[in-house]
């Protein structure tokens, strides 16, 4: 045994060549464990007095054993070179290799830098740097090229082809001159940088081929650049690119998801464990984390997170602090609306003690209004985020009655009712009268051209505001204006936001009872100008229409172009009362797979039970994801079609049967919908335009359930009805573009790709109409 001059405090042990081990250590700076002797030319074993260095004060990814350089030289150069680099270069156990074999089969993910020379016993440089770089990942070689006249061999050159190969040209022969320091722990540097990244693609490919967990990396503007599989998400290839909004989903948050990405986007913050929740009654219920991807210089260039499904009891737990949230909100609430009423009953009470007829009349109505307040705070308080049982409201009484109550009419203020007077909404009658009551309140405080509307102190004695509000309706939804100054665009978004307002003495609390309202009634609200064109919205053939000649819609003034509060997906029917008398009986005799379906569709007929078996696949019947099967039959002119959906096979709660008329077969067709999903609510869907998103809405009927359903074309205007303890209800009601012939039939679709779903439906008749 040889014994070299000690390195920081430590004897350095070198072994003599034998015939021994072909990979001896060498390990430095070192402390000898103990006198060894070398039999054998075994290792020599030393320690290092610096424990593992890819540990918590490098940063580098923890290695089972000290990182290691291979030495692989003739025996002229091997050990001398390996004791230079022991020497030399701190934080790496050194070892020796005799030959190209040994060397590769020595090779482990602790081999960080392999070292040769030109000669290598049992190959070349070349060979020796191509077999250790087809490691994955490769770890560096360093050749030390010995020039004597400054040239290097063209053959020993080609080495730095094979991968992380540095040619160090030395000169003389003695490996105890050569600069071996930089060279080696760059590449033992470099190597430990690409395992670490090997170590985290390795754990971050795992994660991403989780099938219960969906991992997702996105850009700053929410499309996504990495999304693992999931059960309940798109094809991870079709999702490149896209954002949330553009990818189709079974589940109908993809606007929820989008919005929540851009907002960690926007803030900077993460968002640990947000629960949103698809369908009523929590059916399912996903977990979701964002965090910010920060840059080097501090912006915020995307986001990365997970979702996954959870199960009912902590959807439900989640469910109780939202209401625990929303009953903090309902005491600021009603200490709010609660002034209104107030000022209406001490206005009239002084009415009323001067002797003025009637003021005591208005002074009761008041204190029944502070009453109803309260009964409404008690429900909504009450409920959900989204209510799931059909509730029918009188939409023109309700106006007409919230407008008398608040003692506007008398100050000034006028309503254009543009509401034909029996128009029923589903939505519960208190939670329409909080909303109509704020945005009434909303458009007097802040909508009146009068000088004292900021500040009103007295609801009867000052003149009051003289400001126009107009309430009307449009397809899928009711609207209510005013002629005032309107909001602009760059507040729209703050101004629902609990606690803003632009009042010296506002409570930010009226307007975020309506957002909260809307949000109830899984309603998309906007608000807009009402001076905008609408063509969209434009009046209909049930005789409403979205303006008034003298109403809001055309702004004398560009400095008042009004405030539009838009009300939209809503479930209502102008003409409750319409009817139509059955004419000539239709039979369904056609059958086809709309839109994307892999599993084709089947169905059969038991005549002597009047009873349908439908089978469909397909993905959805949802925004633009379409597919599905049916069976139909083809018509021109009104038609009617009605039945009972007995049953919807549990195949996933948003699994779906139900009738349906298209325009055509295409995907993108024009169509009304009416029917059940697996887990028992009722269903509309409505795509009212060709190319049209298909939009839904989900209900069920209480303690009773619908024991049929039933679907009416009559020119271009479609119902949807449901029967309830035997009598008959329509629920909803567009304006469809439909042309002759149409399509009508049953329509199933499993919501699940790549199985299929069985409908039953029981006593089906399809029938022309005969309008009365």
């Amino acid at each position: 045994m040889e014994t070299r001059p000690k390195v920081g405090g430590a004897t350095l042990l070198v072994g003599v060549p034998g015939d021994g081990p072909a990979c001896r250590s060498v390990r430095g700076p070192f402390r000898a464990v103990a006198p060894l002797e070398l039999r054998d030319s075994r290792p020599i074993i030393v320690e290092s007095q610096r424990g593992e260095m890819t540990g918590r004060d490098t940063g580098w990814r923890y290695i089972a054993g000290q990182p290691r350089v291979l030495v692989v030289a003739d025996e002229e150069h091997r050990d001398p070179l390996a004791g230079r680099i022991a020497e030399t270069v701190d934080g790496f156990a050194v070892e020796t290799a005799s030959t190209v074999d040994d060397a590769v089969a020595a090779l482990d993910e602790t081999v960080a830098v392999v070292v040769t020379t030109g000669t290598v016993p049992g190959g070349s440089a070349t060979d020796l740097s191509r077999r250790v770089t087809d490691r994955d990942p490769p770890p560096g070689v360093v050749v030390f090229a010995e020039t004597g006249d400054g040239s290097i061999d063209d053959e020993l050159a080609g080495a730095t082809a094979a991968g992380p190969v540095t040619l160090q040209p030395v000169t003389g022969s003695d490996p105890a001159t050569w600069p071996v320091a930089d060279p080696v722990t760059e590449r033992g540097k470099e190597y430990r940088r690409r395992l670490e990244r090997a170590t985290e693609s390795d754990a971050l490919r795992t994660l991403f081929a989780d099938p219960e967990t969906s991992f997702f990396l996105t850009d700053r503007d929410g499309r996504y650049l990495r999304l693992g599989p999931w059960e309940n998400g798109p094809d991870p290839d079709e999702a490149l690119g896209e954002t949330e909004r553009a990818v189709p989903r079974r589940v109908d948050l993809s606007e929820t998801w989008h919005e929540a990405t851009l907002d960690v986007v926007e803030s900077g913050a993460a968002e640990y464990g947000r629960v949103t929740t698809a369908g009523t009654d929590d059916q399912l219920a996903f977990e979701t984390t964002r965090l910010p991807l920060i840059d080097d210089d501090g912006t915020v260039s995307g986001v990365v997170g997970y979702r996954r499904r959870i199960g009912d009891q902590q959807a439900r737990a989640e469910r109780l602090a939202r209401r625990v949230e929303r009953l903090e909100g309902f005491v600021e609430h009603i200490s709010h609306d609660i002034r209104n009423p107030l000022l209406v009953a001490d206005g009239y009470l002084d009415l009323a003690r001067a002797g003025e007829d009637g003021a005591l009349d208005r002074v009761a109505d008041a204190l029944h209004r502070m009453e109803e307040l309260v009964d409404d705070v008690e429900t909504l308080a009450g409920s959900d985020e989204a209510h799931a049982t059909l509730e029918r409201t009188d939409l023109h009484s309700v106006v007409t009655d919230v407008w008398e109550v608040t003692g506007l009419p008398t100050d000034g203020a006028t309503l254009v009712l543009d509401v034909p007077d029996r128009t029923v909404v589903d939505a519960p009658e208190g939670e329409l009268r909080l909303l109509f009551e704020n945005c009434f309140v909303n458009a007097v405080e802040h909508g009146s051209t009068s000088p004292d509307s900021q500040t009103r102190q007295d609801a009867v004695e000052h003149a009051g505001p003289d400001v126009t509000v107009q309430v009307g309706t449009f397809d899928g939804g009711f609207y209510v204006a005013d002629d005032g100054p309107g909001i602009p665009p760059e507040r729209r978004d703050d101004v629902t936001e609990r606690g803003f307002t632009t009042a010296e003495d506002g409570t930010g609390v009226g307007l975020a009872v309506v957002s909260g309202v809307a949000d109830s009634n899984d309603w998309e609200l906007r608000i807009t100008d009402s001076r905008s064109p609408r063509d969209e919205t434009a009046g209909d053939e049930t005789g409403t229409s979205a303006t008034d000649e003298t109403g809001t819609s055309t702004a004398e003034d560009d400095e008042r172009p009004g405030a539009r509060f838009e009300f939209h997906d809503v479930m209502y029917v102008t003409d409750p009362d319409r009817t139509a008398t059955p004419g000539e009986t239709l039979e369904l005799t056609d059958s086809a797979d709309v839109g994307d379906v892999e599993v084709p569709g089947e169905s059969t007929y038991d005549a002597s039970a009047d009873r349908w078996t439908v089978s469909g696949e397909g993905i959805n019947v949802y925004r633009d994801q379409i597919g599905f099967h049916y069976v139909y039959a083809t018509v021109e002119g009104d038609v009617r079609i009605e039945g009972t959906v007995a049953g919807v096979e549990d195949l996933y709660p948003f699994s779906k049967g139900g009738f349906m008329i298209r325009d055509s077969l295409d995907p993108d067709a024009p169509h009304g919908y009416v029917g059940r999903i697996a887990s028992g609510e009722a269903e509309v869907l409505w795509g009212t335009e060709h190319g049209e998103y298909t939009r839904s809405q989900q209900f069920d009927a209480g303690s009773e359930q619908f024991d049929r359903f039933r679907l009416d074309r009559e020119g271009s205007l479609v119902t949807c009805w449901v029967r309830r303890g035997g009598s008959w209800l329509p629920v909803d009601q567009r304006r469809v573009a439909l042309s002759d012939p149409v399509h009508v039939g049953l329509a199933v679709c499993s919501v699940t790709p790549g199985e299929s779903c069985a409908v039953t439906f029981e006593d089906v008749t399809v029938c022309r109409l005969e309008s009365e």
